[in-house]
């Protein structure tokens, strides 16, 4: 089993007299695997419990670079979904889904020699 990846991005370059300012924006899908299958052994049989995980990002930042410095500012807005599955031998099926967000800023400052 195999994941993709999708991403696209943004950036214009507001270019001053003594500093360039970048401005992003982007998007991307951030889909994941569990490995994890776990088989139990219940009244009724045996069943496998397995869980999906896919998700997206929304990004978006600003910069500034003076000669050999540069300053980052990116904030990240990512979404989870996360929907478990168990199967049970009698065909009977358990489903539970769950949604998380989450708001990360990034920050950075690079010389350049």
């Amino acid at each position: 089993m195999s994941t993709n990846q999708f991403r696209v991005g943004l950036e214009y370059l507001f270019i001053g007299q003594n500093a360039i300012f970048p401005v992003r924006l982007g998007f991307k899908t951030n889909p994941q695997l569990d490995p994890e299958v776990t088989w139990n052994q219940t009244t009724t049989g045996w069943s496998a419990d397995s869980a999906a995980v896919s998700g997206a990002a929304f990004t978006g930042g600003f910069g500034m670079k003076m000669g050999k410095l540069w300053f980052d500012l990116a904030y990240e807005m990512g979404m989870t979904t996360t929907t478990y599955a168990e199967n049970y031998l009698d065909n009977s099926v358990y489903t539970e889904e769950t949604k998380e967000v989450s708001h990360n800023i990034l920050a950075s400052c690079i010389f350049h020699f």
